[in-house]
């Protein structure tokens, strides 16, 4: 009978421990330039099916726009490309081996992705990862507010030749989440692409608690205490 009293307590703390549990939700966040395996897109002027473009000067909306071969990718735009992501642009890439017209409009935007958090505690969860803009990275919204932090915690970003690292630690929902990428382009009169690239590395929070788990647990353990402190008052009555 002893045994049954330590089993409800380890059960009980197996049940609360669950509650504690932080896992990974990397696999729900896409890097620029990755189907839906997160392998990359080979395919240049691909949209980017996991990002869009919700404001740019041209037009309202418009899809974001793989750009695989040419000019600046693999040159300017950070050197060699690497094998967890790719650039998009607002604009659709033309020819088979020159994505870019000369000139993308000067101006705000805006690009964005989603992804849930269904199954878990949005007040735990925390993003890290690392963006690269043309030309200049301003902003990181999560859900509309902006992410706060300063420069190279966030944004803006160190512009097309260098890696800005940022971290979203609050401002997640449950269920459906937004995180937006405000990129300017300068005034130039030829040569003058937008683009943006962002790489995801860890993205972590709480696994939800089942509605009443928290009190079975409490209740076990409290169970398998009691049982075992009234056998423990017998064994010494009988002494």
């Amino acid at each position: 009978m002893r045994f049954l009293g330590r089993v409800l307590v380890v059960l009980g703390a197996m049940t609360l421990g669950s509650m504690l549990r932080a896992d990974s939700f990397a696999d729900r966040l896409y890097n620029t330039g990755v189907d839906g395996s997160h392998t990359l897109i080979t395919t240049n002027a691909l949209p980017d099916a996991h990002y869009s473009v919700v404001y740019n000067p041209p037009a309202a909306t418009s899809a974001a726009y793989v750009m695989v071969v040419g000019w600046p990718v693999g040159t300017d735009w950070l050197g060699a490309e690497g094998n967890k992501s790719r650039w998009v642009r607002p604009t659709v890439p033309t020819g088979s081996d020159q994505p870019l017209p000369v000139v993308d409009l000067a101006g705000d935007y805006l690009f964005e992705t989603t992804f849930s958090l269904w199954g878990f505690d949005p007040d735990t969860a925390v993003i890290d990862g690392q963006w690269a803009s043309d030309n200049t990275g301003t902003k990181i919204f999560i859900n509309g507010t902006e992410v706060k932090g300063g420069f190279g915690t966030g944004s803006p970003s160190n512009g097309f030749r260098k890696w800005t690292q940022f971290s979203i630690l609050d401002g997640f929902v449950a269920g459906i989440n937004k995180i937006s990428f405000l990129v300017h382009n300068d005034v130039q009169a030829t040569g003058n692409p937008a683009g943006l690239r962002v790489e995801f590395k860890t993205a972590t929070a709480a696994v939800k608690v089942p509605e009443g788990a928290n009190t079975l647990g409490l209740l076990l353990m409290a169970g398998g205490l009691l049982f075992l402190a009234s056998r423990r008052e017998r064994a010494l009555r009988w002494k």
